[in-house]
């Protein structure tokens, strides 16, 4: 079985080997199918729930944003500064 996304062989975004899919990328490691070591990545519904909010809340600052995160979803300070760092991005449709 594979453990790094240089391992794969893909076909459609999904390996052929292992059958693990290759969406879009983590925001925090950046790996496709598979964390990079160490990687405090979030769960899906938390990605979709700040991804939601940096995309679309063009009012709250930066400092409202990370503590939203932190303090009504739980996720750790470090990645909370990854999503609202790539805010503009977000707001522009690069994800």
């Amino acid at each position: 079985m594979h453990n790094h996304d240089s391992q794969c062989t893909l076909d459609q975004d999904t390996c052929t080997v292992c059958g693990v899919y290759h969406g879009d990328p983590c925001p925090v490691c950046l790996g496709r199918g598979f964390h990079v070591s160490g990687c405090q990545s979030v769960s899906v519904n938390q990605h979709a729930w700040m991804l939601a909010i940096v995309a679309n809340d063009e009012v709250s600052t930066d400092e409202e944003l990370r503590t939203h995160f932190v303090v009504e979803g739980g996720v750790p300070r470090e990645i909370a500064k990854v999503y609202v760092g790539r805010r503009k991005d977000y707001l522009i449709g690069v994800r």
